[in-house]
């Protein structure tokens, strides 16, 4: 769910108080602790944002006017909440609009894994995930389904710009091989502000896809849209960014601001967008259907299409299908000579390798040998980070590899050594939710994201220890990351 740049809202609004901590994870409970009065406004209050500003009456009657810096997505589980925290205050407030997500007061939110607030860490929220990350902007429209303006859509009375439909209007779609009518259910329409210090797929750039870049007269012309919107190919939906070429396909970084119009119509189907069979999204609503003009938001309750069940075309995001349709459209674009709009990103097999200690202090490297790496760990020291370079799969190997996951080092057998005595170290292959490592997928070996945390049990003050790692994988890397890569680093 994204925050709304503008306009009022019936919504929960929950305020977080400190609560404690448990097995060194922050804990915060709805409304206050040790049993005072709790700030939960049930039934929803109107709420009004303004830029980076929300405010509202609350249950004493008192007007309040918030300004947050930090916001924490809807992750994974959970659609129809965000939670903010204020700057001036420092307080989180959860805003909602599911009451079964409020009530009753007292449910516990955990927060990360360190004791502080940092930039960046997970809330659990019962079964509910939310990702607190930085926000420089309100809104950034990467992970929305939408059409830029000037899209021209095929309607049962010719092309229309998306921007000029309206609720109810008739298009063309295609379901199953067949060409039908549909009904506009839900318009969103809204601007969007990029993030440039972002990779492009997550700062929000729209995908460009010229004219002829897919066949003659495919486009009809050039086509722009997000970079989770699908295109259909043989029968499957997928995602444009898994195609991004540099050339005929391409993140048009001269457009750091758009407006967009977000479309979804009664059944899930394939639309015609300047002649390219594209997904158009559907959502099966308890609310009424709506027209909304504004940043894109999603507070309404809401659920996701199954895509086995209620799709027109399956996902198709692997890559052993994906691959094959990627090269095809770049031989393509080679052949038309189309100018490359956008150079790879250069790489790096530099591991870059270090530690940070639990007190802050960096561990340069001692000594390397036979593919095992040593340090020398100052007396007093509980856990260290291994720190390391750290690149996704779709940057180094290709956009048609789904897998946007930071790998820093693949790391094997580990040994820390004190007063000449080897103690053996497992932690990174026996705790599943470590944090900055990935799902443990071999018995033998883990990947870091690039900052992982290794415990590796408390030495006597003023004895050095020698830890050893075994890197059986690395790299290769981007060469230049980008602040995103740097502040993944220093928040996994």
């Amino acid at each position: 769910m994204s925050i709304p740049l503008s306009g009022t809202y019936k919504l929960n609004v929950i305020q977080l108080s400190s609560w404690g901590y448990l097995n060194g994870r922050a804990q915060y409970v709805i409304g206050a602790s040790g049993g005072g009065s709790t700030n939960v406004n049930s039934p929803q209050v109107d709420v009004t944002f303004d830029g980076k500003i929300f405010s509202f009456v609350d249950s004493l009657g008192q007007q309040q006017k918030i300004t947050y810096n930090l916001v924490a997505g809807s992750g994974e589980y959970h659609y129809n909440s965000v939670i903010v925290k204020g700057v001036d205050s420092g307080v989180w407030w959860l805003l909602s609009a599911e009451p079964e997500s409020c009530t009753p007061s007292g449910q516990i939110i955990t927060h990360g894994f360190e004791r502080d607030l940092s930039d960046r860490s997970d809330w659990h929220f019962g079964p509910r995930i939310y990702n607190i990350t930085k926000s420089d902007t309100p809104f950034n429209a990467g992970s929305v389904v939408c059409f830029l303006t000037g899209t021209l859509l095929k309607t049962p009375n010719g092309l229309v710009p998306v921007e000029d439909l309206h609720l109810h209007d008739e298009v063309v779609v295609y379901r199953y091989g067949k060409e039908q009518v549909g009904h506009v259910v839900c318009l969103r329409k809204g601007h969007a502000v990029t993030r440039p210090e972002l990779m492009p797929d997550t700062a929000g750039y729209p995908v460009h896809i010229t004219k002829n870049a897919i066949a003659k007269g495919v486009p009809s012309k050039d086509l722009l849209f997000t970079a989770e919107q699908r295109l259909l190919f043989k029968g499957r939906f997928v995602p444009a960014r898994l195609l991004v070429n540099n050339r005929s396909i391409f993140y048009d970084k001269s457009l750091p601001e758009y407006d967009f119009v977000h479309v979804e119509i009664e059944e899930h189907a394939a639309i015609m967008a300047n002649g390219v069979l594209t997904e158009s999204d559907c959502q099966k609503r308890q609310s009424q259907h709506n027209e909304q003009t504004g940043s894109v938001v999603s507070f309404e309750r809401q659920s996701t299409k199954q895509w086995g069940q209620e799709a027109a075309a399956p996902l198709e995001v692997d890559y052993r299908f994906v691959e094959p349709l990627y090269q095809k459209l770049l031989r393509r674009a080679e052949k038309l000579h189309v100018p490359i709009q956008q150079e790879a990103l250069p790489l790096t097999t530099e591991i870059a390798l270090h530690l940070v200690t639990d007190t802050g202090k960096i561990v340069r490297l001692a000594r390397k040998q036979d593919g095992y790496f040593l340090f020398l760990i100052p007396g007093g020291v509980q856990a260290v980070r291994i720190v390391s370079n750290a690149s996704r799969p779709c940057d180094v190997i290709g956009p048609y590899i789904d897998d946007r996951r930071y790998f820093g080092v693949a790391i094997g057998e580990i040994k820390i050594f004190r007063k000449n005595k080897p103690q053996t170290i497992t932690e990174h292959l026996s705790v599943d939710d470590l944090s900055g490592w990935l799902p443990l997928e071999t018995p033998a070996a883990r990947w870091t994201t690039g900052n992982a945390l290794l415990p590796i049990g408390q030495g006597k003050v003023g004895e050095i220890a020698l830890l050893s790692l075994q890197v059986l994988e690395a790299g290769p890397y981007v060469l230049a990351p980008t602040p995103e890569m740097a502040e993944h680093k220093i928040a996994s």
